[in-house]
């Protein structure tokens, strides 16, 4: 193009593609000179009319702000007609380079009013930026507000721009459809023309101390025209299908990805679908918010037939070979009187509901499901009916309904389910729900929270129920008191509220969660306070016991530990209503008496092997050792210590029980202490029951007798005395190994065991995924905590004690065996890189490791890998990790330095390095490290020696990582 030549634009209705199209080329020696060129200023001008007229102009600004900032402005004049608002999407895209050599090389800076813009890379569906220009007062704070992206400016390079125009944001109240590119001059805010674009400023900005020269070429405005970007299938199962020649799937929805779409006016007549040349019937939508168009065919697309796709002047061809092999609700609905039903104002009392199913069974096996249909009232089941649907091989889509009369509500709400079975309640779709099933309450609830996948169920049985009833009736509304659906939350979680009030009768009910691919179970106990109140106040006045107990026993509170209740139990119950004055009123005493009967009497029998699982209902009865709960050694090997030495004392009456949990306590801490300092505390406190001065406990006769086992008070205070006089050992028969048998150090990542938390009326189970809370009534057990770690070799007075005791109860580190950590045993590169992983780095997805020497079914290779992605490793020169080897000192500081650099602990090398005596053994590559953690205090030396060759220590790593931890 020449100079004067005259611009094509579009016609009338604009249907040409390019409105605007402009070459030209700057003074530059390798390019035409095709325009007129001076000094600071280039033009280009058409011949076309006022109306579709095109003016460019380039002239340097003068940099009046800033000597350092160089100023092109350059006014693209495309004239009233153009981009209008709710005209469409038009792209303007030109190329443009300088000659700036320095360092720094200018920038183009854009701004907009009214327009969404976007500044996109040379493939279109790269956006680098988007923009939403909105009209502000003043046009200087549309430039200090609106400024939509900076373009860097490669020196003698050309860079390509691309700004996209979306005119169907523009202002509804004002035409301030108008665009500029760049800080706008005040001549320039002069010449802006509301109603269209006028001006096109770009400003450029050189951060080099001088003005550069800019030269722009390939100058293009086009309107974008409406275009499908990508299709897919969308399978009945909800998966995408990426659109294919071949493929096998079964499906009735195509979608679309479109792309400059103003209005869903614009397919019409723009979309087709057919199937060997015959029209295939569909409905579509257009969601503009996506900018998705759906595509729904009447029928499943027909294995075999090749279906071809005409969306926007696009055309795509595809085949489907054959279905997947699957099981599918196509559809799940509930009507009343043939009509849809979906608002609970239209719900009432006496109604008929049907509940209909649509099935695809493509697995060419018969298939049954179960259909259910439930009312509710305030949330809570009142009615649940359900049948069997068969779904047969030879026909692949079968349908069914089933009927539900509501009874008496205040508060309807109606769900129809589609199951697996009635065995576990697998949900295959989303349950139809109508009515609202949140609702504030006061009465007791249980909450099952936990980790599911996909769809889930929760379902539960009135006492003495079970899937079994549900297979022999069609009618379940005595069967189940809670049958509800959820899809976990954006953190993949569920939450259930099962409520019980009055019309619930006490008694045990099972709990069950069906999370997507197992099922997990939870018992509910619930007790009626009328219903308590009532067999209490009857035990008080019958001479026949142990029977009225029996009958009464839900109500009572028994069941919460096991199915069958010991008979010694109501015997127990009995003993303690003789002797002591018992107010039916007070639910919370007895209930709690009931359960320590029942635990006391599991106990005895030997069912149960840790008591500290329903400690809580052991009250007053466990107050003495209750300060203990949260201590380090009081770990699941101390309590069923405890719970052993009660089975053997066989305690049958609940005044008896304080005492008996006391003594076995003591017993089992002298025999398990972890250590002779908590051993002298335990000592100390119950001197008086043991029956020995507190001025003979210390902790000299605590590591005498430490580790041995003695069979009751007696015996202990005899090897108390006898050490306490100067014997080298008890004589009072305790016989053991001396050491203790805790498993303090335990394996793995620490040897977690539970704890016993201190009394709370609300408890909470684990199970798999899923954690119950509730009242207390609910079956629970204690929260999990990890322990700190006491080892049998590591001394209280050893110097990285704390460092080793701090970092095993985090699980960093922890003992070779049960009660030993090994602190002078030499570190392996991988142990050491496991302990930094653990320490200082998120759970995420590892990248590969690639060392010629590292196994990916070792243990070591999640950590190895995940250290990889942090940049914390680099293995040697000849690829390989160093699996094996013994970490040195030095590279053990090289690595834990890039830890800190990588979780930006900003440690600073120091200005004045205050050497190693032995420096000029400590390799180059380590230098910096270990100056740096010296520094900041996380390395030491020996007599000012490093060591940088030597191998690290357990215990030196533990140290080193627990310092960096106490930053």
């Amino acid at each position: 193009m020449t100079a004067g030549e005259s611009i094509h634009a579009a016609d009338a209705e604009g249907n040409t593609e390019y409105l605007l199209e402009a070459d030209f080329d700057g003074n530059i020696p390798e390019y035409t000179e095709s325009v007129t060129v001076v000094p600071g200023k280039i033009e280009i001008k058409s011949s076309g009319d006022s109306e579709h007229g095109s003016v460019l102009s380039l002239s340097k600004g003068d940099g009046e702000n800033n000597s350092r900032e160089g100023k092109v402005a350059a006014a693209f004049n495309l004239g009233d007609n153009y981009m209008k608002r709710n005209s469409g999407k038009y792209q303007i895209e030109f190329d443009v380079r300088t000659d700036q050599t320095d360092q720094w090389a200018p920038y183009i800076i854009m701004a907009g009013n009214g327009f969404a813009m976007s500044c996109i890379g040379a493939d279109t569906s790269d956006v680098i930026c988007s923009y939403a220009a909105t009209r502000t007062n003043g046009w200087w704070a549309i430039y200090e507000k609106n400024v939509l992206q900076t373009v860097k400016l490669l020196p003698k390079q050309w860079v390509n721009v691309k700004i996209v125009i979306d005119t169907t944001t523009g202002a509804s109240d004002y035409y301030y459809n108008d665009i500029y590119v760049g800080s706008p001059s005040d001549s320039a805010i002069k010449n802006l023309i509301r109603g269209g674009i006028k001006l096109l400023e770009i400003q450029v900005w050189s951060h080099a101390g001088y003005d550069p020269e800019i030269y722009f070429d390939n100058l293009k405005v086009k309107k974008l025209l409406p275009a499908a970007k990508s299709i897919s299938l969308e399978s009945a199962s909800g998966e995408t299908v990426d659109l294919s020649a071949e493929m096998s799937v079964l499906s009735n929805t195509i979608k679309a990805q479109l792309v400059n779409m103003t209005s869903a006016s614009q397919l019409e007549g723009n979309i087709s679908l057919t199937a060997d040349g015959e029209e295939v019937p569909f409905t579509y939508s257009f969601d503009a918010e996506s900018s998705v168009c759906t595509l729904t065919t009447e029928n499943y697309l027909q294995i075999g037939r090749e279906y071809v796709l005409n969306i926007l002047n696009s055309e795509y061809t595809f085949k489907v070979t054959g279905y997947p092999s699957q099981l599918i609700i196509s559809g799940l609905s509930a009507e009343k009187s043939g009509v849809p039903v979906t608002d609970a104002a239209e719900l009432n009392a006496g109604d008929v509901i049907t509940g209909t199913v649509s099935v695809v069974n493509t697995t060419g096996e018969d298939k049954a499901i179960c259909l259910a249909a439930a009312y509710y009232d305030g949330g809570k089941l009142k009615g649940l009916v359900y049948k069997t649907v068969m779904s047969s091989a030879d026909e692949m889509e079968a349908q069914d309904s089933i009927e539900l009369t509501i009874g008496e509500c205040t508060d309807i709400g109606v769900r129809v389910f589609a199951f697996d079975n009635v065995n576990n309640f697998g949900a295959l779709a989303d349950c139809v729900e109508i009515g609202t099933f949140e609702h504030e309450t006061e009465n007791t609830v249980f909450n099952l929270t936990g980790a599911v996948n996909g769809r889930s169920t929760a379902y539960v049985f009135a006492p003495g129920k079970s899937a079994q009833d549900m297979r022999e009736n069609t009618d379940m509304s005595d069967v189940l008191v809670y049958l509800s659906q959820q899809k976990p939350d954006e953190n993949g979680t569920v939450n259930y509220s099962v409520e019980f009030d009055d019309t619930d009768i006490s008694g045990l009910y099972k709990a069950y969660v069906n999370n997507g691919s197992e099922t997990e179970s939870f018992r509910l106990s619930y007790l009626n306070e009328s219903e308590n109140k009532a067999a209490v106040a009857e035990l008080k006045n019958t001479d026949s016991f142990i029977e009225v107990a029996k009958e009464n026993s839900a109500a009572l509170g028994f069941g919460q530990y096991a199915d069958i209740v010991p008979d010694a139990a109501y015997e127990i119950l009995a003993d303690w209503f003789k002797n002591n004055d018992i107010n039916p009123e007070d639910i919370e005493a007895n209930l709690s008496t009931v359960r320590k009967c029942e635990l006391l009497a599991l106990i005895g029998e030997g069912s149960i092997d840790n008591i500290f699982e329903g400690m809580d209902y052991f009250g007053e009865a466990a107050a003495d050792i209750e300060k203990y709960y949260e201590r380090n050694y009081f770990d699941e090997g101390l309590q069923k210590k405890i719970t052993s030495r009660l089975k053997a004392k066989k305690v049958a009456k609940l005044g008896d029980l304080r005492a008996a949990i006391n003594e076995a306590f003591v017993l089992s801490c002298t025999e398990y202490s972890n250590g002779y300092e908590n051993l002298t505390e335990v000592l100390s406190d119950f001197a008086d029951e043991i029956g020995v001065s507190t001025s003979k406990i210390n902790n000299t006769v605590s590591k005498k007798i430490t580790g041995n086992s003695y069979s009751d008070y007696t015996t202990l205070r005899g090897a108390i005395n006898t050490a306490y006089s100067g014997s080298s050992s008890g004589s009072g028969g305790g016989s053991g190994s001396g050491g203790g048998s805790g498993s303090g150090g335990g394996s793995g990542s620490g040897g977690g065991n539970s704890s016993v938390p201190a009394k709370s009326t609300e408890n909470e189970k684990q199970t798999g995924n899923m954690v119950m809370t509730g009242n207390a009534n609910a079956q629970s057990s204690p929260a999990q905590v990890m322990p700190k770690n006491i080892y049998k070799d590591i001394a209280d007075d050893y110097w990285a004690c704390d460092a080793i005791v701090a970092v095993t109860e985090k699980g960093i580190v922890n003992g070779k065996d049960n009660s030993l950590f090994c602190p002078e045993d030499f570190v392996t590169r991988e142990e050491f890189v496991k302990m930094i992983v653990l320490a200082f780095t998120e759970e995420e997805a590892a990248a590969e490791a690639d060392f010629s020497d590292v196994d990916r079914n070792a243990w070591y290779y999640e950590y190895v890998a995940r250290a990889v992605t942090m940049g914390l490793i680099n293995g040697y020169e000849d690829a390989s990790f160093g699996v094996g080897r013994n970490i040195t000192r030095e590279e053990m500081a090289v690595i834990l330095n890039r830890t800190a650099e990588a979780c930006q602990y900003n440690l600073e090398k120091p200005e004045i390095i205050d050497k190693f005596d032995d420096d000029s053994d400590i390799s180059e590559f380590a230098v910096d490290a270990v100056y740096i953690l010296k520094n900041a205090e996380i390395v030491n030396g020996d007599d000012n020696k490093f060591n940088p060759k030597a191998n690290a220590t357990r215990a030196e790593a533990a140290t080193i990582i627990y310092n960096m931890l106490s930053l």
